[in-house]
C-alpha cells in the first residue's frame, strides 16, 4: 500500500493517522533506542538502498558505482561500506548530494564536469565496476550503468522506472555477459534486520535529512525536494 499503479493499488499514508491493511504482519514496534527519524529510514530509504547493495552482491575487494546519489543512493553507499566495499563511487550532479556521498564513504563524481565512466575504467586497469547501483529510475541512468559496469558484473536498479519503454540495449548487455537485477524492495522483509546497523551508529544515517516540516506545510516540502533548492536532501513532515 502507498502505491497506485494503473489505477490499482491503495493510497499513500502521509496522514496525521493512518488505517494500515494486514498491521498483525506489516508493523511492528520501534524499539525504544531507535529515534522516530530513525524508524522512518527503516521503512523507506534504507531499506530500498541496502536492498540494492545486497543484490549487488558486494565483496570487499571490489570496485563499485552508485548512480544517484539522493537519499536512496546514499542509503545504497552505507550499505555497500556495511558490506566492506572499499571503494566506491557516487555519482550525481547536486552539489549537497556529492559532499553526503562523500560523508558516507564514497568518492564523489560530479558527472556534469567529469566523465564517470573513464573514471571508473582508471581505477579498475580498463575493466569498469564489479557492480553498479542505479537508484535514479531514468534510462539515462541505466544506460550509463551499463556503460560502468564491466563484463560478467551485475546492475541492481532500484529506481523506479516510469517510461513504457526503456533504450537499455540488451544487445551490450548480452556481449557483456551481466547480470540485470531489478525490482521494488521488500521493505518488511529487511526493517528488523537493519535495526542492529542503526543501533552500530556508525553512519550519520538521520543527516541526510535537510528539511522537517509540519504536515500541512507538506506541498512545500516536495516542491523544493523536487526543484532541489535550499540544498534539500530529504524532507521529513510531522502531523
Amino acid at each position: 500500500f502507498g502505491w497506485v499503479s494503473h489505477g490499482a493499488g491503495l493510497q499513500g499514508v502521509q496522514a496525521e493517522y493512518a488505517r494500515i491493511p494486514l498491521a498483525e504482519s506489516t508493523l511492528f514496534v520501534l524499539p525504544q533506542d531507535l529515534t522516530a527519524e530513525e524508524g522512518l529510514l527503516l521503512g523507506d530509504v534504507l531499506s530500498t538502498g541496502y536492498f540494492c547493495a545486497d543484490q549487488a552482491g558486494i565483496e570487499p575487494r571490489g570496485v563499485y558505482a552508485v548512480v544517484g546519489c539522493g537519499p536512496v543512493g546514499i542509503m545504497a553507499i552505507a550499505a555497500a561500506r556495511h558490506f566492506g566495499a572499499e571503494q566506491v563511487y557516487g555519482i550525481d550532479a547536486v552539489p549537497e548530494r556529492l559532499k553526503l556521498g562523500e560523508k558516507f564513504g564514497a568518492i564523489p563524481v560530479h558527472y556534469e564536469k567529469e566523465d564517470p565512466v573513464e573514471i571508473v575504467r582508471q581505477a579498475t586497469g580498463g575493466r569498469g565496476a564489479d557492480a553498479v547501483l542505479e537508484v535514479v529510475g531514468r534510462p539515462s541512468a541505466g544506460r550509463l550503468a551499463l556503460s560502468l559496469v564491466r563484463p560478467g558484473g551485475v546492475i541492481s536498479a532500484v529506481g523506479v522506472h516510469t517510461e513504457k519503454n526503456s533504450r537499455l540495449s540488451l544487445k551490450k548487455a548480452y556481449d557483456k555477459n551481466l547480470t540485470y537485477r531489478i525490482g521494488r524492495c521488500p521493505v518488511r522483509h529487511y526493517m528488523e534486520r537493519l535495526i542492529p546497523l542503526i543501533r552500530e551508529r556508525k553512519y550519520p544515517l538521520t543527516s541526510i535529512i535537510s528539511h522537517r516540516f509540519s504536515l500541512s506545510d507538506g506541498v512545500h516540502g516536495y516542491e523544493i525536494f523536487d526543484k532541489k533548492q535550499e540544498g534539500c536532501t530529504k524532507v521529513i513532515l510531522t502531523p
